[in-house]
């Protein structure tokens, strides 16, 4: 069964998800800062957090010290549910430290949510960022910049026709360049020739 808005008692707000596991890789802490600046400046946003970590206690804490009504926090949720809630966001976040070894790593989520047709906001650098350019359907920012995460929310949400742009870019390039049965087959091709 789908989630609804009303379930979550988030009609009329822009869903900002993130989703996934919340852990020390994530750089969490810089969202809620973004929570913390958009909280006066936008009433309608809200940020929905769904999944578990080492340091989900933490972000709840630090957004209950910051006396924040913008976000949700949500228990993790069976992977059958992921496009349920995929499909509630307006934007779709996929943050990672700024950490030289994150240039190299590659979150599989932002193939799920181009998947899904949802616009990303993506703060991370290197060979994922570069993916994410190719598909045009993300908007890209430096990671743990909460300043620049705000402001790309902000930017997104007052442009509905660009959202809609980036998540059609989005779902057409992973369909085009990550669909695992075109993948299988193109292994399947490659192996055929070198055994030949």
């Amino acid at each position: 069964m789908e989630r609804s808005r009303k379930e979550l008692s988030l009609q009329r707000k822009y869903i900002i998800l993130y989703i996934g596991a919340h852990g020390i890789s994530h750089g969490l802490s810089s969202v809620i800062e973004a929570a913390r600046l958009l909280h006066e400046q936008e009433e309608n946003i809200h940020f929905l957090f769904v999944g578990e970590g080492a340091v989900k206690d933490n972000l709840c804490n630090l957004a209950t010290k910051m006396h924040l009504k913008n976000i949700t926090f949500l228990p993790g949720q069976p992977k059958e549910k992921m496009r349920s809630f995929y499909n509630l966001a307006d934007v779709c976040l996929v943050p990672l430290r700024n950490i030289p070894l994150f240039k190299t790593f590659i979150p599989s989520k932002m193939f799920e949510i181009m998947g899904c047709g949802r616009p990303i906001l993506a703060s991370l650098e290197g060979e994922s960022a570069e993916i994410l350019k190719q598909s045009e359907g993300a908007v890209i920012i430096p990671p743990e910049d909460s300043n620049k995460m705000s402001q790309g929310i902000l930017m997104l949400v007052r442009d509905k026709e660009r959202c809609l742009a980036l998540g059609d870019k989005g779902r057409k390039f992973v369909f085009e360049n990550f669909d695992r049965t075109l993948l299988a087959r193109k292994y399947l091709q490659l192996m055929e020739e070198v055994t030949a």
